[in-house]
């Protein structure tokens, strides 16, 4: 009872493949054993899945799997830290293959007991038992301490300040109907900055952060381009709400992402499925992380019939705009992935009409 196996079953004969029922096999799991019958016959139910079908396999079909599985703790060293560059680590990356929780006291027994034999797990050798040693991680040092050390001179860099320019305040983000802003972030678990389009909620604001007046934090939620609009430059696409499928660790209570959803922007869903990528964001008082704003939507008009869609010169700014803070700018006009189609949609529509004729 409680034992986390896999279960080995006998796949459908083919003679075209040359696949044999007898001898070939496919892995299913992890399952976990709630019951023991008689005969050697076990029933099992989706491990960590209390809610899900119930099935009945044989003793000789049910392969127990390890009992310990050790998460990665990241180490901060440079290969860590070029990996999440740009990307933030997975919080659980065996939960959606294999429907496994593990993150730190979370491992595949009953209970979360840990188990270690002291006369199994041993190491190879010298190496490999100083590896199973608690790491110190050493203090990296700031560039200005190297530069101090190689007997350089140390010239920070330039920061471009944006927030005076704008002239960024409670009254303007109040006046503006969608209240739009381009800055700069850099996402938890990532090391580089990036531009986000982000909107203000205000009513979020207000029930989150009542001293926004005085400390000028907003709450925020990201847009994101989309889907259809992938291959389109940034200034074509249109920006809708960043809506995601998400589950919690059972551990940690930490937020998994899954799938994200599209959902339109007049629409709230259910909070207990979908969550939306937002955060409280120093909009006033940071000289460096607005970028751009606040603006509106462009409207719809006769050349353009497309809503959620940011107006051409504001693309345009905010791209001299990173160049300038360094960091990568959007994507524009001639670096779309789309290739114009004019000539080829009328090569295709002649062909059309040849054909019928």
């Amino acid at each position: 009872m409680g034992d986390v196996v896999k279960v080995h079953i006998q796949v459908q004969s083919k003679a075209a493949s040359g696949e044999v029922k007898k001898l070939s096999y496919q892995a299913r799991g992890p399952f976990q054993v709630i019951k023991c019958l008689d005969h050697n016959s076990y029933e099992v139910q989706r491990y960590n899945e209390p809610e899900s079908a119930t099935r009945k396999y044989k003793g000789t079909e049910l392969y127990l799997l390890p009992p310990i599985i050790y998460p990665h703790e990241p180490l901060d060293l440079m290969d860590e830290r070029y990996l999440n560059y740009a990307h933030a680590p997975i919080v659980s990356p065996l939960m959606k293959p294999l429907r496994i929780e593990l993150y730190e006291d979370s491992h595949l027994i009953a209970g979360g007991v840990t188990v270690k034999d002291d006369k199994v797990d041993q190491p190879i050798s010298t190496l490999d038992a100083a590896a199973f040693e608690d790491h110190v991680i050493p203090i990296m040092p700031s560039a200005e301490e190297l530069f101090v050390e190689s007997g350089t001179l140390f010239a920070p860099p330039e920061i471009v300040e944006h927030i005076d320019t704008l002239n960024v305040t409670h009254d303007s983000i109040q006046a503006s109907r969608d209240k739009l802003f381009f800055i700069r972030y850099t996402p938890a678990g990532t090391m580089r900055p990036r531009w986000f389009l982000v909107q203000v909620d205000i009513e979020s604001t207000v029930e989150i952060n009542p001293e926004f007046l005085q400390n000028g934090r907003y709450f925020c939620a990201f847009l994101a381009k989309h889907p259809n609009d992938a291959r389109k430059s940034d200034e074509f696409g249109r920006w809708w709400p960043d809506w995601y499928r998400y589950k919690t660790t059972k551990t940690t209570n930490e937020i998994v992402y899954g799938d994200r959803i599209l959902f339109r922007p007049s629409v709230i869903p259910d909070s207990t499925k979908f969550i939306q990528w937002a955060t409280d964001i120093q909009l006033i008082g940071d000289t460096h992380i607005v970028l751009q704003g606040p603006f509106n939507f462009e409207a719809l008009s006769e050349s353009n019939r497309t809503l959620q869609k940011v107006q051409e010169d504001k693309w345009h700014h905010l791209a001299t705009t990173c160049l300038d803070s360094g960091i990568v700018p959007p994507t524009l006009g001639a670096f779309s992935s789309l290739k114009p189609g004019t000539e080829r949609s009328q090569n295709t529509r002649k062909r059309k009409l040849s054909y019928k004729n």
